[in-house]
């Protein structure tokens, strides 16, 4: 195995064989390390002064310029997509509010699977159908709270199909 000196190479630029100590450079020293500068180098070792016009463009965001942005998105999204303010909302958080990942989920997926992969259940039209076409003689009973003895003007059904009635003790308001 060679030695540590033998690992090291010495490259002599003018082909003199002679390391060359200040041939015509100056030599900097900064924390003990001797450098050599060339003519050229020593403007780069200059601080350039600072700028004194500088344009930022960015902005506070403050509660009412986030709402309106976000309301702005939502109502695209609720158009595009057809569907309801809620629904969007919950694909904008699952997406983390990034408009570009949804519509190329939706470029790649389709509508149907992006919003099953959200979370989102569309109620389809025969379950709407099925609410309109109860009858008042028949009950219906509450998924929530399990009372059995409702009418149908007294329940109120979710998105996804199930039936809650309006006045169910365990169902509380949310505040606003």
């Amino acid at each position: 195995m060679a030695s540590d000196d033998d690992c090291y190479y010495y490259y002599d630029d003018d082909g003199d064989g002679e390391e060359d100590e200040e041939d015509g450079e100056e030599a900097a020293d900064w924390d003990g390390l001797a450098v050599g500068a060339d003519e050229d180098d020593l403007g780069l070792l200059e601080d350039d002064p600072p700028h004194s016009e500088r344009r930022v463009d960015c902005w506070a965001i403050t509660e009412d310029t986030l709402s309106a942005a976000q309301q702005e998105d939502l109502s695209t999204m609720m158009n595009l997509l057809n569907i309801k303010q809620h629904q969007a909302r919950s694909l904008f958080i699952h997406h983390r509010w990034k408009i570009d990942c949804i519509y190329d989920c939706l470029d790649r997926k389709g509508r149907d699977r992006m919003l099953r992969e959200a979370g989102i259940v569309l109620q389809e039209k025969s379950s709407m159908l099925i609410g309109a076409l109860r009858t008042p003689s028949t009950s219906v009973q509450c998924n929530v709270c399990f009372d059995d003895d409702l009418s149908p003007a007294a329940v109120s059904t979710m998105d996804c199909g199930h039936c809650f009635c309006n006045d169910c003790e365990f169902i509380m308001p949310s505040p606003q």
